[in-house]
């Protein structure tokens, strides 16, 4: 058998260009879910609406919003048949998209709850329903949706677009506790008082807003951050923060005016309504994001074909031991801090051609290092956020609180000890483990 080296062999160059159309595939998979993503942000907007019409329709045992509660339970239907559109068109047709389980598990989570919706309705409808039971039904669908952008967050290879799912999904999910107060103090307004514990609540939330639309700064554009900016400095959101200011005063029933449902829900809802013209902008941001990195990818692609296409024969003698003899260069770069610039061996005085190749192999190794490392941030935000509501889940479970108290049991925790909600979260996880009555996936 000969020892004398040869030029890298086409085997090598075809894996090559396989791991660059394998990143493409990867990255319309993830555009598709990005257009799933902006379906479920029109109809969380419209539920969110219809939660709050009902709210005080209900409230109001019917004598108030009961047309604006039919029209928008219209309208949030027809986005309702858009998104399950979209889903057929990218999960359920011949060729599929190869989405995460976690993604298509939160959808089917999502279309049991949608199967059901009719029923809820009817029950509205009929008042054989109580507005808190109603909220909390309406927001268990909602967070149902929300989970779908989290598992598509929490799945996203690409860095750039995984900053824009989590700052989406953060701003979404301060808006959600926005429409959530809007639902609960039309509650107190229609029916006639704010306990402590309803003004414990609606404190509860705005927190939540808080510290939603914090992370959301940290991951969004400028443009972005400035707008919303504007919103909350707003005439409007400083309206709503006087009649907040008029719910922490009220002590009884008769101290509230019967219009001011109509007032709060009419202010709070503009206030959504400007935070939904944002969020149009982030989810149009991330189709076109998402586009643009598929055609960053197809032109890398081209690059790399035209590179071995152009590469000139080497001889035998030429061809030199780059990837063997690279010391410093470590073999799966993506998972090393060190560097890429050999010390120990210059591959570039040898042979141009078996060179380039190699330098290709190196570049692609680079290329997948940095997206580990830029993925980091993301997906801690993601892991912090996990941790919150799998203690969530473990206190629902155990103690048989609601979704709502047991993140309210969080927070007061959390604010007690001057911890962060992940930090609290992650001891509750522990301490149900030591105590066998927890399943860690729980």
């Amino acid at each position: 058998m000969s020892d004398k080296p040869s030029r890298p062999s086409r085997t090598t160059e075809q894996f090559l260009l396989a791991a660059k159309r394998a990143e493409i595939r990867a990255l319309q998979t993830l555009a598709a879910t990005c257009q799933v993503v902006s379906g479920v942000s029109g109809l969380i907007h419209q539920i969110q609406r219809e939660r709050g019409i009902s709210n005080v329709y209900l409230a109001s045992r019917g004598e108030r919003f009961h047309d604006q509660r039919l029209a928008q339970a219209a309208t949030a239907l027809q986005a309702e048949q858009e998104l399950r559109a979209l889903l057929q068109q990218h999960y359920l047709k011949d060729r599929p998209t190869e989405a995460s389980p976690r993604v298509l598990s939160s959808v089917a989570f999502v279309l049991q709850g949608l199967d059901e919706l009719a029923l809820l309705r009817e029950r509205v409808e009929r008042l054989g329903i109580e507005p808190v039971k109603m909220t909390r039904a309406f927001s268990r669908l909602i967070s149902g949706l929300l989970s779908v952008i989290f598992e598509a967050a929490d799945s996203a290879g690409e860095p750039a677009v995984s900053r824009a799912l989590v700052a989406l999904l953060n701003f979404m999910q301060g808006k959600e506790y926005a429409g959530q107060e809007r639902a609960w103090a039309a509650i107190g307004f229609a029916g006639g008082g704010f306990d402590d514990a309803l003004k414990e609540h609606l404190e509860s939330l705005k927190a939540a807003q808080d510290r939603s639309f914090e992370i959301f700064t940290r991951f969004a554009e400028d443009a972005q951050k400035e707008c919303w900016s504007k919103i909350a400095g707003s005439e409007n959101t400083r309206e709503v923060e006087r009649l907040r200011t008029v719910i922490g005063r009220i002590r009884r029933p008769d101290q509230i005016s019967s219009q001011l449902s109509e007032i709060w829900y009419e202010l709070a809802t503009r206030r959504i309504d400007a935070m939904h013209a944002l969020e149009t902008q982030l989810t149009e941001s991330l189709l076109h994001l998402s586009g643009d990195c598929i055609e960053q990818a197809r032109r890398k692609l081209r690059e790399h074909q035209g590179s071995l296409a152009t590469l000139s024969l080497v001889s035998a003698n030429e061809a030199p031991l780059s990837m063997l003899l690279d010391f410093d260069t470590p073999i799966t770069p993506w998972l090393s801090a060190a560097s890429t610039e050999s010390a120990a061996y210059d591959a570039r005085n040898e042979a141009p051609a078996a060179r380039s190749v190699y330098d290709l192999l190196r570049e692609q190794a680079e290329h997948l290092k940095r997206i580990g490392e830029d993925l980091n941030e993301a997906r801690r935000t993601l892991a912090e956020r996990r941790l919150v509501e799998q203690a969530k889940g473990l206190l629902m479970k155990n103690l048989g609180l609601s979704e709502e108290m047991a993140y309210r049991r969080i927070q007061q925790q959390a604010m007690n000890s001057n911890r962060s909600l992940s930090k609290v979260s992650e001891m509750l996880i522990q301490a149900a483990q030591r105590a066998g009555g927890a399943d860690p996936e729980a």
